[in-house]
Parts: structure tokens; C-alpha cells; sequence
């Protein structure tokens, strides 16, 4: 039986190498890391040192994040909050100021706003309102409020809204000082308490971890478009992740939903709903506009299962797998890898298991899948990460969809030799995207070939150790590779989606712990 064990940058067909086309995010270098928050309506990506360099807002009408940046664009020595429910948030402190700088737009890359705008002081509501014309306005309202140009200066606390244009911004700050900045303190705390007590996890490093990594997706891989008011789904609200305010069903199904349903079923339930109205009309593209239209064509099978996987866990109609079963095998095919690479032969592994799980289980899938997926491996039977259907396989695995998580999803038993032997393969030597001999050596892939923390995460919910540190990821929040050495951010930080997945095998793992019977 022919094999190969080979880097995917490369493909076998029909006797020749062709190389394939991958779109791989740059490294990023040793950035500070920031806070970040956010409520449904309004998300603040990047509260530096030097204060809040940025304000967003999803926009459907311009099919991506609509951002109001500043160099900062608020400043000053407190605390911002960000109550759930309200088209804004408030700063509570003694002084603010800052400047207002550019608009933009952010999707897969940040560019200006092309549109006219203006800075003017409304008195209806006593704001200082910046409005992009027909886009979107942010209203500024606080005390004794002094402008120059485009910096200000006022004394706290301030009230800032958001709306699709000025005059309904300024009204969104008046109703947030009616309100007072106490009471939104209390809401915003209210709400993480909820979450927190819903996730039952204890007290230690690794539970804050967790859930921290659960909050940050609960509020920035969902919200809902100012324009429309239509709840979105994507990556990250954060314009650091490289590909933000797009929508993968993977991401949103696969990593965060476990995670968000663990904290509120009912937002989770509104998932669903939202990936099954919105984005089920184009199962399994590449990426999807955060309105659902096709942005970045290519199917992947991943993405179709995980739409039919969370459908038939909410006893809802997904889409239909069936267009993709190959008669002759049994087995289903796909364009593109979990990673959203090129995939190296068409009937992945993972992606199998996956349909059989969101299919009910049928035993002629299990038995295609065993009989053409486990072959001989260097270290005994293994399943294969891709076969051709005529005998070929590749020897493979990558993060994104890991051969390593075939026993999480019930396929077999932890203890069965083909699974064993997978997993002594990908955690070895002998897999050339394994990356040891430091202290947060893990697995990559040639997406970003550097540790990747979904593995981190693959390896919690297969019982894998945690390993001897918890890396720093991105200040704490999930991010997609890290430097093997240091364990900080290598690409994608902010990765919104990662965090519920990271936040959720943390959790599971935690939970088992408390559970296991004491000797």
C-alpha cells in the first residue's frame, strides 16, 4: 500500500508533486499584551497602557468591524465598564481624555473608512459626538467637556453610546447616565457572576484561566450588528486576530460552542439558531461575511458537520451531508483541511468521524472509516490522517482538526491500539510538524508551523498531560501558535473562538479532577 509522510505544502496526484496554495498568517512580534471588553453592541479591543486606543462595532451594511481609533482614544486612571444590553459603556474615573483619530474597517486586514465624518457638540444631549456619515456614530457625554480640534478633555465619569448615526448615539450616552455608572458596574458584575457559577468551576490559577478564556469568547465571538441589530458569529471581535469578523461554522461550533453552552445554554441555543438561518445557506465555504455571504470560497467538510453536528444536538434540521458521501468508499470528501489549507487527498479522517457523529452514528460510516483509514503505521496500525480511496494515504495531523480528538468525539476507546499509535506518532519525532526539546514544545502545521494552543486543548480533552507550564499565550487569552521558548503569542492573538475551546477543556479537565474518586 502506497504512503507518504509529507510536509502539505506539497500533494501527490497522480504521480505528480503539485504544490498547493496556502494564505498563512505573518508572526507578530513581541507585542505588550492588552485588556479587552465588550458587551453585545460595543467591544473595546485594545486597552493599552497608554489607554483605549479603539472602539468597534459589527457592521453588516460594510461587512465587517466599523472602528473608531484614537492615539489613545480615551485615557485617563480608572476602570471601564461595559454593561450587557446597552448600545455603550461608561469610564469610571475622576479625569479622561484623548483624541478622536481615524474611522476604520476591519476584516481580514485594517483600512480607513471611506466615507465623509464629522466632530460637532450636540446640544440635545450634551455630547461630544463623532459621526461617520451614514456608518455609524460614537457620543461622548461628561462633565465640564473641553475640545480642541479633535482631542478633548472632560471629568468623569464619562457615558459613550453607540448608534448608526449621531442623534441616536448621543441618546445611547444620556440613557447610560441615567443610569449611572454604579448601576452599569452592577450589571456588568452581575453577569459575570452568573456565568462564573454556571461554569462550576472552583478557585486556582487554571479555573481564573478558564474562565477567563470563556468570557473573552462569550463576548467577543458573538454580537450583533448595530446596523441590523441581527445577531453575528465570527472568529473575533478583535481586529489583532488576522481574520477577524468573518464567520468559520467550525470555529463558531466545533471550539466555542462547548464553551458557551457550559456558561449559558440559552445563548448557546441562539447559536445555533443564528449558524442554522444565517450561515447554513452556504454549508461549509471557506468563510463566510458575518451577513453569511460567501467571502472566501472552498469547501470544507469540518465546517458542513459541525452546522449538522450542533443542529442535531439542539434537535434541529441541519444540512444535508449526503451530497458529499462517495459511493464507492462510503466515505465523504473535502476540498479543504481543518486548517483551511489545501487538503492533500479527499477523504479526511476527522472529518469522517465528524460526520458520523452528526449523522447518529451509523455503523457502515464506522465501518468505511476503519476500513480504509487505519493502515500500517512506523509504530503499528494507525489511522491515517487522508486516504485516496484506491490505497494511498498521507501520514499527517494538524491542530485544527486533530486524529487526537477522535476518542473526545466517541469514535473509539482511548485504549485501542490504532488510536494509541496515532497519537505516540503525532507526539513524536517521527511527525514532522511536532515540535520538542522546549519548554512549550507542542504540535504545529505549516499554517503557522509553531506550537499550536489548539493542541494544547486537543490534548486536555484526550487526557494528555497539562504539561510542565501553562503558556502566556496572548496575556492570558487564547491565541493561535506560540513561540516554543517563551510561550508568548506567535500569530493570531485574540483568537475569540480558540478561547472557548482552550476555556472548555480546561473546565472538562478541572471537572474530572474534582470528580475522580479519592483513593
Amino acid at each position: 500500500m502506497p504512503q507518504w509522510a509529507l510536509r502539505p505544502t506539497q500533494t501527490p496526484r497522480g504521480g505528480l508533486v503539485v504544490d498547493r496554495i496556502l494564505t498563512v498568517p505573518e508572526p507578530v512580534g513581541d507585542a505588550p499584551a492588552v485588556d479587552v471588553a465588550a458587551n453585545e453592541w460595543v467591544a473595546l479591543p485594545e486597552i493599552a497602557a497608554a489607554g483605549c486606543l479603539s472602539v468597534n462595532v459589527l457592521h453588516e451594511g460594510y461587512r465587517g468591524l466599523v472602528e473608531f481609533r484614537g492615539a489613545p482614544l480615551i485615557a485617563g486612571a480608572g476602570r471601564y465598564v461595559v454593561p450587557p444590553g446597552f448600545r455603550g459603556f461608561a469610564c469610571d474615573g475622576p479625569r479622561w481624555r484623548g483624541s478622536f483619530g481615524a474611522a476604520g474597517l476591519a476584516l481580514f486586514s485594517r483600512r480607513p473608512l471611506q466615507a465623509p465624518e464629522r466632530v460637532y457638540f450636540q446640544p440635545f444631549s450634551q455630547c461630544l459626538v463623532w459621526e461617520v456619515e451614514g456608518v455609524a456614530a460614537l457620543a461622548l457625554r461628561g462633565r465640564n467637556l473641553r475640545v480642541d480640534g479633535r482631542a478633548w478633555e472632560a471629568e468623569g465619569p464619562l457615558f459613550l453610546g453607540v448608534a448608526p448615526e449621531g442623534d441616536g448615539a448621543g441618546c445611547m450616552a444620556v440613557d447610560l447616565a441615567r443610569h449611572g455608572v454604579a448601576a452599569l458596574a452592577a450589571a456588568q458584575a452581575a453577569e459575570e457572576a452568573r456565568l462564573r457559577a454556571a461554569s462550576g468551576l472552583g478557585e486556582g490559577e487554571l479555573a481564573e484561566l478558564a474562565f477567563r478564556n470563556l468570557l473573552f469568547c462569550y463576548r467577543f465571538a458573538a454580537g450583533r450588528a448595530l446596523d441590523t441589530e441581527q445577531w453575528c458569529l465570527v472568529t473575533s471581535r478583535s481586529p489583532r486576530y488576522y481574520v477577524a469578523a468573518a464567520h468559520w461554522s467550525r470555529d463558531s461550533l466545533l471550539w466555542a460552542l462547548p464553551g458557551i453552552r457550559a456558561v449559558d445554554p440559552e445563548r448557546a441555543r441562539l447559536w445555533v439558531e443564528v449558524a442554522l438561518r444565517r450561515y447554513g445557506r452556504h454549508p461549509g465555504e471557506h468563510a463566510l461575511y458575518l451577513d453569511g455571504a460567501v467571502l472566501y470560497p472552498g469547501f470544507e467538510l469540518d465546517q458542513a458537520a459541525a452546522l449538522a453536528l450542533a443542529a442535531r444536538g439542539a434537535g434541529l434540521d441541519g444540512p444535508s451531508l449526503a451530497p458529499y458521501r462517495d459511493a464507492a468508499t462510503g466515505l465523504y470528501r473535502t476540498f479543504l483541511l481543518p486548517s483551511d489549507d489545501p487538503a492533500q487527498m479527499p477523504f479526511v479522517t476527522y472529518d469522517n468521524v465528524l460526520v458520523w457523529a452528526a449523522t447518529g452514528e451509523p455503523p457502515e460510516l464506522a465501518d468505511a472509516i476503519r476500513r480504509h483509514c487505519v493502515v500500517d503505521g512506523p509504530l503499528g496500525p494507525q489511522f491515517a490522517w487522508a486516504v485516496d480511496g484506491r490505497g494511498g494515504h498521507v501520514l499527517y495531523d494538524e491542530p485544527p482538526g486533530s486524529l487526537e480528538l477522535l476518542s473526545y468525539h466517541g469514535f473509539c476507546r482511548p485504549e485501542e491500539p490504532a488510536y494509541r499509535n496515532t497519537v505516540a506518532w503525532i507526539h513524536s519525532p517521527r511527525n514532522p510538524d511536532h515540535i520538542g526539546g522546549s519548554p512549550f514544545g507542542d504540535v504545529g502545521c505549516p499554517h503557522a508551523p509553531y506550537p499550536w494552543v489548539l493542541s494544547w486543548a486537543n490534548g486536555l480533552l484526550a487526557g494528555r498531560g497539562l504539561g510542565q507550564a501553562v503558556p502566556a499565550m496572548d496575556g492570558g487569552l487564547a491565541c493561535e501558535s506560540v513561540d516554543p521558548v517563551t510561550g508568548r503569542v506567535r500569530t493570531g492573538p485574540a483568537f475569540a473562538t480558540a478561547a472557548g475551546f482552550l476555556g472548555h477543556a480546561l473546565r472538562l479537565r478541572l471537572l474530572r479532577a474534582v470528580q475522580a474518586p479519592r483513593r
